[in-house]
């Protein structure tokens, strides 16, 4: 079975089983599940996992260490889930994007599609690249994600340059 996130060479993430459990909540159980589920289904363990909420703590981490996934977190969150606009969604990544962003989207949104259909084009005509999460760390910090660590890329005010935020 070919899984098209696979064949387009996207990293698989997690998102834990059934996104019902945040932060302190998230069980072993909810990652090792979704992994089983995500193997089964693309031929592939996940690469990666992003938090329900973005709400991360110790045990999630360590449980991330243990199945070998780095974590990453959003810098620009369209809301996507909330709105439901294309156009919003658009707005609001252009009025934001820098170098370095990881943008939350969902792909589960007809308008999400239809703003993505905008974004990109106009993204790479000014002259950002689209990488992975694992391709921008490497870019980023020169070595490769590290399991149980979480990243994600802000500016630095002070002198403009990208620097590496570990939560």
């Amino acid at each position: 079975m070919s899984y098209p996130k696979v064949t387009l060479g996207m990293e698989l993430g997690s998102h834990t089983m059934n996104h019902v459990n945040y932060g302190d909540d998230v069980t072993e159980a909810d990652i090792s599940d979704a992994s089983d589920i995500i193997k089964q289904t693309s031929g592939r363990r996940p690469d990666c996992f992003r938090s329900p909420g973005g709400n991360t703590n110790d045990n999630i981490l360590s449980m991330c260490k243990k199945y070998k996934l780095p974590l990453y977190y959003w810098t620009i969150d369209t809301e996507d889930w909330k709105n439901k606009n294309a156009d919003k969604i658009y707005e609001n990544v252009m009025k934001n994007v820098k170098d370095g962003d990881i943008i939350l989207m969902h792909d589960i949104y007809d308008s999400t599609a239809e703003a993505v259909a905008r974004i990109v084009p106009e993204l790479k005509e000014k002259g950002f690249q689209l990488v992975t999460c694992r391709q921008l760390v490497i870019s980023k910090t020169g070595a490769l994600p590290v399991p149980g660590t979480q990243y994600r890329f802000v500016k630095n005010i002070d002198n403009g340059s990208n620097k590496k935020v570990e939560e």
